[in-house]
């Protein structure tokens, strides 16, 4: 049941859901399926709910705009998940507290969890809703009890289902069957069932019981559990979730760690006893640049550096004591600094007091590192400029560190006034520019870049 809105936003919510759900099968099919295992952190305003949310938001004046997104996306699973027969209580429930449980249905089964377990069968009760036709029968004063009793319910339900869910995924009997015929104890069973219980019962989700395979790693028990490498895969993903659970044995089998840190190389730091190793260290250096940080010097080699630093998108890849020992090296700091100008800041005094390096750092500018990164230049360069107009043309620009013949530059303030977004950095132009502009600072410039100030009351304004 949805939110009582107008016949016309009603219709409305339904076309775009339906339109959006066509727009994601046909041109973003991954995107959709993402949305399917991840329900709960596609409604979140970070994910698929934001676009929708800002999109759709002032098209609905009586629906308050972080609301709309909710509204849409409920109406999308509805879509794409027939069997919650529109019902919203269910909707919210199961799709956003079991996204976990969800994903690993998927990975191991191929399908959904509403596919595999009918809510029909644990949630008795129904939707949560004060139009439920049993509301007739009670008065004002007798309303409280009854939602407390509803709410009691729906609760001993929701963990009937998640319980279900948890069985279906954790498939025990089958696994048992596996492990007894690879030569584990009955112990050793129990034992891991403990942990994948623990695990559900504080994360809602479950340890893959096959990870009991890498206890004793033999061709076959290894075979075994690469069945689920997918499961695996998803483990490492969040793996700042489930390390605190997995198991000793796992952490020191190679194979296992060989498994994690491909898929995510940052898990390195959790496996101190594979640092050393060239080629755990390159699979995990391969998948996230900064991985490399954790290694040790002697895994370390200049094909590896330069992997790392060509992969450097989104790190300060000689920000680490491992890379620091190439920060001097022109082929190397070349490839940083392609794949991210801010790669420059934790150079060498002898790059950036290059022209070269510092023009191609401002043509590569990358936001992840926040501000500008003028400031790591020379004195020399930071007097230059062609290098300051280059400044200008970056998303985040910081004018304070030019020197103060460019602060008194004509060419600059003009360029930098014409900037309508970021005329607040005129304050920190000399004073002859900023009575030219009609700029009055009404408090003292600081390190701080919002702090007050009259901006324009002259020219052009």
């Amino acid at each position: 049941m949805f939110r009582d809105y107008p016949k016309e936003y009603d219709e409305k919510l339904w076309e775009i859901a339906k339109a959006e759900c066509e727009r994601l099968e046909k041109e973003r099919p991954k995107d959709l399926e993402y949305l399917k295992m991840y329900y709960g952190y596609s409604l979140h305003h970070f994910g698929f709910g934001m676009y929708l949310r800002n999109r759709y938001g002032n098209d609905f004046p009586k629906i308050e705009r972080d609301y709309v997104g909710n509204e849409i996306m409920n109406r999308m699973t509805a879509i794409l998940f027939p069997a919650f027969e529109n019902n919203l209580g269910i909707i919210s429930t199961v799709t956003f507290c079991s996204e976990f449980l969800n994903a690993e249905c998927y990975l191991k089964y191929g399908d959904y969890l509403i596919n595999m377990i009918c809510w029909k069968d644990h949630f008795k009760i129904g939707d949560w809703s004060w139009t439920d036709p049993e509301l007739e029968y009670f008065d004002s004063f007798e309303r409280k009890a009854f939602a407390d009793y509803f709410w009691e319910r729906f609760k001993q339900e929701y963990e009937g289902f998640m319980s279900a869910a948890y069985e279906k995924i954790l498939d025990y009997d089958n696994f048992r069957a596996a492990a007894l015929k690879l030569g584990y104890s009955e112990d050793e069973i129990l034992e891991t069932r403990a942990i994948s219980d623990e695990v559900f019962k504080e994360e809602q989700c479950c340890l893959p019981l096959e990870i009991l395979f890498f206890k004793h790693p033999t061709a076959k028990s290894i075979e075994c559990a690469m069945k689920l490498k997918s499961v695996f895969e998803w483990v490492a993903k969040f793996i700042s979730r489930f390390i605190e659970y997995i198991p000793d044995y796992a952490k020191e089998c190679r194979e296992f760690v060989r498994l994690m840190t491909v898929v995510n190389g940052y898990t390195l730091t959790y496996f101190p006893k594979f640092i050393t190793d060239c080629e755990i260290v390159r699979g995990a250096v391969e998948s996230d640049p900064e991985a490399i940080r954790f290694a040790d010097k002697s895994a370390v080699t200049y094909e590896l550096a330069e992997t790392a630093a060509r992969n450097s998108k989104h790190v300060l890849i000689f920000d680490n004591e491992i890379m620091k020992q190439y920060n001097d090296d022109d082929h190397i700091v070349r490839l940083a600094i392609e794949a991210n100008g801010g790669n420059i800041v934790h150079t060498s005094e002898r790059i950036r007091d290059s022209y070269e390096f510092a023009e191609m750092a401002l043509q590569n500018p990358h936001k992840h590192i926040g501000n500008s990164f003028f400031y790591c230049f020379s004195e020399r360069l930071r007097d230059n400029k062609e290098l300051a107009m280059l400044e200008l043309s970056c998303n985040d620009i910081d004018i304070r560190h030019f020197s103060e013949r460019l602060l008194d530059d004509d060419d600059i303030a003009e360029r930098l006034y014409s900037m309508e977004f970021e005329r607040r950095h005129m304050r920190h132009m000399s004073e002859r520019i900023r009575k030219k502009y009609g700029i009055e600072i009404i408090s003292k410039p600081s390190e701080d870049i919002d702090s007050p100030v009259k901006y324009f009351s002259g020219k052009n304004d």
